[in-house]
């Protein structure tokens, strides 16, 4: 099962945020655990489809930390 949990600033703009992600990757007997942090900037734009359909545009985006989780309880 994957894990995902975020926290977002929405008190002034950029909104920042930072996602933590916990990933299963089955092969074949084998299943490795990861966990990413990511974080960023959230910024509203003008809806456009395709481009921006939700209206907000990420910036500053950054991979903090990955790292293979030996031991992982559910």
């Amino acid at each position: 099962m994957e894990r995902i949990d975020s926290r977002i600033d929405l008190t002034q703009e950029p909104y920042v945020f930072q996602t933590r992600t916990v990933i299963h990757l089955n092969r074949a007997a084998v299943t490795d655990t990861y966990e990413l942090i990511t974080t960023g900037k959230l910024i509203l734009v003008e809806r456009h489809f395709p481009h921006h359909p939700h209206g907000l545009l990420i910036t500053d985006f950054f991979e903090n930390f990955l790292s293979k989780i030996e031991t992982y309880e559910k």
